[in-house]
């Protein structure tokens, strides 16, 4: 293993985890709006979760 792999993979890991944090806020944002569910932002979360 390199010696920089490690430092890359856990980088690559924070920037998945804050991608699907910020989903996560930006789906329970558009709860709030009771008229509709909000489809698109729970797709985008879920892939996110991916």
């Amino acid at each position: 293993m390199r010696k920089g792999t490690k430092a890359m993979q856990d980088s690559d890991e924070e920037r998945a985890a804050e991608d699907v944090l910020g989903r996560w806020a930006t789906f329970g944002l558009a709860l709030s709006d009771k008229r509709k569910y909000p489809v698109q932002e729970f797709g985008a979360f879920v892939q996110a979760m991916r």
